[in-house]
C-alpha cells in the first residue's frame, strides 16, 4: 500500500503505471484505515503491557500501563525488549570483529529461535 503525500512522487508514479513498468490501483480512505487498524491496536496493547513493566521514570503516553494481558504476550513483549538489547550490543560487537554479519548472527541465533516459539505458541493458542 502506498500513500503519497508529494505532487512529484505522485507524478513519477503515475508516469510507470502509463508506461505499464507498475500497477496501482486507488482505494478509499476508509479501506486505509481499515488496513492499518489491527496494527495500531496490537502497538497500542504492547505499548500498555511495557509501560507495566518498566523501571524507572517513562514519559506520559495516551495509553494508560496495564498488565492484564494473556502470558504468551507478555512473554512476546519481554522476548521483543530482550532481542532489541541483544541486538544493538551484538552489533557492536560485530563491528568491532569486521564485516559481515556471522558473530550477530550466532549471537542472536537462540533469541531468534525463542521467539520464533512463542510466535507459533500464540498461532496455536
Amino acid at each position: 500500500m502506498i500513500v503519497v503525500r508529494n505532487r512529484q512522487i505522485q507524478d513519477i508514479l503515475s508516469n510507470s503505471q502509463e508506461e505499464r513498468e507498475i500497477y496501482l490501483e486507488s482505494i478509499c480512505p476508509d479501506e486505509i484505515v481499515k488496513s492499518q487498524q489491527g496494527g495500531v491496536n496490537h502497538r497500542r496493547k504492547a505499548l500498555a503491557y511495557r509501560l507495566s513493566i518498566a523501571r524507572g521514570w517513562v514519559p506520559k503516553k495516551r495509553v494508560r500501563p496495564t498488565s492484564n494481558f494473556p502470558l504468551l504476550m507478555k512473554l512476546e513483549q519481554v522476548l521483543r525488549i530482550i532481542l532489541r538489547r541483544t541486538s544493538r550490543h551484538s552489533m557492536k560487537i560485530q563491528i568491532r570483529v569486521g564485516p559481515g554479519l556471522l558473530v550477530f548472527n550466532f549471537l542472536m541465533g537462540l533469541q531468534f529461535f525463542v521467539y520464533g516459539v512463542v510466535q507459533k505458541l500464540k498461532r496455536i493458542f
